[in-house]
């Protein structure tokens, strides 16, 4: 029985969660690889299918950027 892993925080616990997932993926019997195969195809295709709904429009800020509209709030306030 597999137990959940806890989340990784930092870039070794993720490596290790990595190699734990290759090891089980190896371990796992033919007719298991296929089926495991099936779920994975099968979520990128709902993935694929799904449309993207766009939320509003960003701008990429600089620091001087950042630094103006803080200013402007602050003269707001």
């Amino acid at each position: 029985v597999m137990r959940t892993p806890v989340t990784p925080i930092t870039a070794e616990a993720l490596t290790s969660l990595h190699h734990l997932i290759g090891q089980d993926a190896r371990a796992l019997d033919e007719p298991s690889k296929q089926r495991l195969q099936r779920h994975i195809n099968n979520e990128a295709r709902v993935r694929r299918s799904t449309k993207s709904v766009v939320l509003g429009k960003a701008k990429v800020m600089s620091y001087e950027d950042l630094e103006e509209a803080r200013k402007k709030r602050a003269a707001k306030e």
